[in-house]
């Protein structure tokens, strides 16, 4: 084979992504596109990389991130093209930008301050919203947010909707699903997609099957209570005959490792079944979330804006609320490295929601429990001192 390429990778181990075993090979671009793919291309007046002892694969898919929260500010997305991701599937746990009613604009503002308070929220459809994103160096599959329908239609309500109010949200599912999205994802863990039941999401899931999109769930619990939560989500691809992807599967808290094969297990049986259940695990361990989900229910929803106004000035700036895993953690009495622990998916312990950050520093990986019963307003006074302390601990870049 001879002809003109703009590049030769010569030499390297090449993976097609079918499955296959890998082979020795050449690989030519021209153009931006692959133009042949050989035992031997010859070919001197490209520029040649040597790939000798390396692999050479296509693209990874990154299938659970929020990076629509950065990629309209960072589309070039290189902390994922340097590391081989060339797709990523972005609007997971229930939270997307779109869509945004009149009138509720400010609304989905100030609930995904936390996690993106530089993007210039709009009303704007699902279709729009698509149409509107940038180019970006990576391809991005987008997923709709159950919370972000809910809150359109809803608000911070915690009950089930009514007749009307689910028509609305399905007819909003319906028109981003039109649109292009690749199916809805569920945040169950988290207001106001906690306060959904198992009817409201099978309703929701099997407009998803109507057109052949899938549903990704962050479990209503991924600690005390995972197996009935892995249990909800399987009883819904049942229900539905829809996929279903688990993401970000963990078993959180010294009582829950062990669990992993447990899960694994239901899964597995579901297969077996005939229903279309996966699951996927981020590759490290660590873990972060924020403040909503740390707060009981009943006291974000009394006190969303006075609470959504602390945790979106912390934010500003420039913390994420969440629980980090520290090296002095491991230090402690009875500690155990992520490689000791039973779990399969080597998650590592989630913090009691009702632990101090202040204490956790002082005292490392153990602290008291807080009363079980506290006022909102104490609960909003609590978190502006976890705030004020994590922002003293946060850790300075090397």
């Amino acid at each position: 084979m001879s002809a003109r390429h703009d590049i030769l990778i010569r030499g390297g181990l090449l993976f097609d992504g079918t499955g296959a075993a890998g082979k020795p090979g050449d690989i030519a671009i021209r153009d931006g596109r692959i133009a042949a793919v050989g035992a031997r291309i010859d070919d001197t007046t490209a520029k040649v990389i040597d790939a000798n002892g390396l692999t050479v694969a296509p693209g990874f898919i990154d299938i659970k991130t929020h990076s629509d929260f950065t990629l309209p500010i960072n589309p070039r997305a290189e902390s994922k093209v340097r590391q081989g991701v060339t797709t990523e599937i972005v609007g997971h746990c229930g939270f997307s930008v779109a869509p945004a009613l009149p009138g509720k604009v400010e609304l989905l503002r100030g609930y995904l301050s936390a996690s993106a308070p530089w993007l210039p929220f709009k009303a704007t459809t699902f279709s729009d919203y698509l149409a509107s994103f940038p180019a970006t160096a990576v391809n991005a599959g987008m997923l709709v947010g159950h919370n972000t329908l809910r809150l359109m239609v809803m608000g911070m309500e915690s009950r089930a909707p009514t007749s009307a109010e689910l028509k609305a949200m399905i007819a909003l599912l319906e028109e981003a699903l039109d649109a292009g999205a690749l199916g809805l994802s569920s945040g169950l863990f988290t207001a106001p997609g906690s306060y959904a039941q198992a009817d409201e999401m099978i309703a929701l899931c099997r407009v998803v099957k109507r057109y052949n999109a899938g549903y990704f769930t962050h479990i209503r619990d991924e600690s005390n209570k995972v197996l009935e939560a892995v249990d909800e989500a399987i009883a819904i691809a049942s229900a539905c005959d829809v996929h279903v992807e688990i993401v970000h599967l963990k078993c959180s808290g010294l009582d829950n490792w062990g669990k992993a094969a447990r899960v694994l297990d239901m899964i597995a049986a579901a297969k077996r079944r005939g229903l279309d259940v996966d699951c996927d695990a981020y590759p490290y361990a660590a873990g972060r979330s924020v403040s909503r989900i740390r707060i009981r229910a009943h006291a974000f929803a009394r006190t969303s804006p006075a609470m959504g106004s602390i945790i979106g000035a912390a934010f500003h700036r420039g913390i994420a609320c969440g629980f980090r895993s520290r090296p002095t953690c491991r230090s402690m009495p009875g500690a155990r490295s992520a490689r000791s622990r039973p779990s399969a998916l080597r998650t590592r312990s989630t913090p009691s929601p009702t632990i101090s950050l202040r204490t956790k520093a002082r005292r490392g990986c153990s602290s008291p429990r807080s009363p079980k019963t506290i006022s909102a307003i104490s609960y909003a006074r609590r978190l502006r001192s976890w705030v004020q302390t994590a922002i003293a601990l946060r850790p300075t870049a090397p």
